[in-house]
Parts: structure tokens; C-alpha cells; sequence
């Protein structure tokens, strides 16, 4: 029995960490200005000849495996797979990403928040929103940065490995650059989400964001985007909002609701989060192996009777 997580020819059991891969180049450019900028380079990528054959793996583990089933981390990868291969009968197994709870939690919020505060030089009264990515054009960033010039009562820290450069510039111009705080990346983010008041994460494209999780796991409300598998564990106006990606508009509205009756938004977020738990990933993935397994056992033998 074969269990595969990217790039075999063949399998039983095909977890791909997101969608088709077909997607996924497309996704690394999304968010990318101006249009013109992100056809071009998108060409480009899929002209490289390691994407062409990683597009032909992909392609081909589907066709060649039988009986084959793929772990989706969401209903939005089921349908990028069926976008991408019309033809292909696929059968999946949907188990959404988990979290650790006991890792991710906001028993120390107050300190947290505190030390945030202090080292930001971000005053009473301010709320503090946090990004969480290292692709910053993908996961939206510039959305939330025009979100911000909307709300002034919002601090945005920045977390990630992504490069700031046009991100600093663009928020000096826009007068918001005492707001906005690059940290770069973190060895532990944990003190981020427990800290922050609400997780903006804009994403134009996600098959179900961990960042998301881990911040519900720390009592943070979330507002990401339709175009994020991980929203399809939210009820949008409970534990936070699903928007459509590209409207910084929305991103203002969200903040204002979230803000307003803040404690409701937190509770249910840390409530939704119990039904998260990393370990409840792992026994519906082992049972998805285990189900392959006996499937494979009872396969006739070749040139035996069937």
C-alpha cells in the first residue's frame, strides 16, 4: 500500500497539500499588480521545464492509480481538482487541517496582548491586528494595507518571510506607516495570535490556512476570504467573516463588527477550535489508510480468478 504526498507516479492513498498542482502555480502570482505583470509571468512559470513535468506527475498519478483516493483539506481542493481534470472520476476523503490545542491557546492573553503593546508602541485604545504569511501578495496583504487606511483604530503587525520593500513604501505613502510593524518571521507565532485582537488574512488563495486555525485556537476572531478552504469551518458573523477576496471594504466592515462586540467573537472562536484538534486529523487520516489497506488485500491476484 502506497501512501503519497507529492509527486509519485502512482498510489493508494494521495495527499497533494492543497490542490492540483496546476493551481498552485497559478496561486504563487495571485494577488499580483498589474494584470499584465501576472499573464506574463505566469507564462513564464508554466514554460520552466521542472513545472511542465510536475504538471505531467500530477496529471499522471490520477490517471495511473486505481482505486486511488485523495485527502482534501477542503471542499474549495475538491473543486479545483474537478476544474482542473473535467475527465478524471476522483474520489476523495475530505479531513481539514488540525491544530495542536494544547500549543495554541490564549490562557496568557493579557500578557501577551501587553508585550505586544510595549514593543510596537501601540497605545490604549488601539486595536491590534495581525498577518500572518510569507507570500505577502498571495495572502493579500495589500487588501489589508487599504483596509487600514479605513481604520484608524487599527495597528497591523506583519508576520512572515516576505519581502516588505513595495509594502513599506506603499504604507508611507499612504500615511499609515506608524501602523503597520514588519516583524519578519517567528520561531514561535503562538505569542502573536494570542496577543492580537482579530487575524486578517486576506488570501486570494488558500486550500485551508493553518494560520487561520491557530488563531481561532487562541481565541482570535478571523477574517479571510472565500477563496480560503479553512473559511468553511467558520460561520461567518460567529467566529469572524468570510469575505470575498479583493475588498478592502469588507475587510473595514469586518473590523468594525468584530470590534464592536469583541468578546462574543472571541468565545466563539475558542469554542469552534475544540472541534480542530491535530489529533483528530491523524485518526481520519489513519483511517483512510486503513481502508486502502484492506481494499488493496482484497484485490485479486493477477491472472487470478476475479
Amino acid at each position: 500500500m502506497t501512501f503519497a504526498v507529492r509527486h509519485l507516479l502512482e498510489a493508494d492513498v494521495y495527499q497533494p497539500h492543497g490542490g492540483p498542482f496546476q493551481v498552485a502555480v497559478d496561486a504563487s502570482l495571485a494577488g499580483l499588480e498589474p494584470a499584465s505583470l501576472y499573464w506574463a509571468k505566469r507564462t513564464l512559470r508554466r514554460l520552466r521545464p521542472a513545472t511542465r513535468v510536475l504538471l505531467w506527475a500530477d496529471r499522471e498519478i490520477l490517471r495511473r492509480s486505481r482505486g486511488l483516493t485523495v485527502i482534501s483539506l477542503s471542499r474549495r481542493v475538491e473543486e479545483d481538482f474537478r476544474r482542473a481534470y473535467p475527465r478524471q472520476a476522483i474520489r476523495f476523503e475530505r479531513i481539514y487541517n488540525g491544530v495542536d490545542l494544547e500549543e495554541f491557546h490564549d490562557r496568557d492573553r493579557v500578557e501577551r496582548a501587553r508585550e505586544l503593546r510595549a514593543r510596537f508602541a501601540i497605545p490604549p485604545g488601539r486595536r491590534i491586528g495581525l498577518f500572518v504569511g510569507h507570500k505577502f501578495g498571495p495572502k493579500g496583504l495589500l487588501d489589508a494595507l487599504r483596509a487600514l487606511r479605513e481604520a484608524p483604530a487599527f495597528h497591523l503587525i506583519v508576520l512572515g518571510g516576505g519581502r516588505p520593500g513595495r509594502f513599506r513604501r506603499l504604507a508611507r505613502r499612504w500615511g499609515i506607516e506608524e501602523r503597520v510593524h514588519f516583524v519578519g518571521t517567528a520561531a514561535d507565532p503562538r505569542p502573536f495570535y494570542a496577543g492580537a485582537d482579530v487575524l486578517i488574512h486576506p488570501t486570494h488563495y488558500d486550500p485551508c490556512s493553518l494560520a487561520v486555525l491557530e488563531a481561532l485556537a487562541c481565541g482570535t476572531p478571523v477574517i479571510t476570504t472565500t477563496e480560503n478552504g479553512a473559511g468553511e469551518l467558520m460561520t461567518p458573523g460567529r467566529e469572524g467573516f468570510v469575505i470575498p477576496a479583493g475588498d478592502p471594504a469588507a475587510i473595514v466592515s469586518a473590523l468594525e463588527e468584530i470590534s464592536a462586540d469583541w468578546t462574543r467573537f472571541h468565545l466563539a472562536a475558542r469554542e469552534r477550535s475544540r472541534a480542530l484538534s491535530f489529533s483528530d486529523h491523524l485518526q481520519a487520516v489513519e483511517k483512510v489508510l486503513e481502508r486502502a489497506r484492506a481494499e488493496r488485500k482484497l484485490e485479486p491476484l493477477s491472472g487470478g480468478p476475479k
